[in-house]
């Protein structure tokens, strides 16, 4: 296990999609949302225009009703969270993925997480946004971060160790240019309707 060599306590902060799971929740909310109520994407679209992503999102989310179990979710990325957490490593889930799904996910794996980040009706939460309040809650160099995209290029400069998963190989390259260690890259086992935590919750969400 290499998560945290030199302190137990510094976090382990974990991307959502892409990273933890294949897919782009965000996407899937709006695709299922749609299916349901095809006037949902012209509201959809007048919400992005007039109030920003964030607040598109948090529409999306909450007029679908979604199975976490259709997710596609990264075996090696859960196992390695499961053993940082028999370790005592505090785990922090950052998405911009809206909030309430965000949690939704993080019961579905039985709660694995000490805190879940996630993007609200202001603030869509990545890239330089996510690293900026990921900088403001645990300082420079203070948390180690998985990620998979070119989003997280703005968050790899920021923390103390650069872990890879799934990324492709452009970002893959950029993320070693970072001054930052690069201490695991995961090759992207999938395993879908994965339950590796204990007192997993339920796979639905109605909002």
């Amino acid at each position: 296990m290499m998560v945290n060599t030199a302190s137990a306590r510094v976090p382990l902060v974990v991307d959502l999609d892409g990273t933890l799971h294949a897919e782009d929740l965000s996407w899937l909310l709006f695709v299922h949302a749609a299916r349901h109520n095809p006037f949902i994407v012209l509201q959809a679209l007048f919400t992005w225009l007039l109030r920003g992503k964030a607040a598109m999102k948090d529409l999306c989310g909450k007029k679908c009703r979604l199975s976490l179990d259709r997710l596609c979710w990264h075996g090696d990325v859960l196992t390695f969270i499961r053993q940082a957490k028999a370790e005592g490593v505090p785990l922090v889930l950052a998405t911009g993925t809206p909030q309430h799904w965000a949690e939704a996910c993080n019961r579905y794996l039985g709660a694995p997480f000490d805190r879940v980040l996630g993007s609200d009706l202001q603030t869509n939460l990545i890239g330089k946004a996510k690293a900026q309040a990921l900088v403001s809650a645990y300082g420079v160099q203070g948390f180690d971060y998985i990620g998979n995209s070119g989003q997280d290029l703005h968050v790899w400069p920021c923390c103390r160790n650069i872990l890879i998963a799934n990324a492709p190989a452009r970002v893959e390259e950029k993320a070693r240019a970072i001054d930052r260690p690069v201490t695991k890259v995961f090759a992207g086992t999938v395993c879908k309707q994965t339950t590796p935590f204990t007192n997993v919750g339920s796979g639905d969400v109605d909002r």
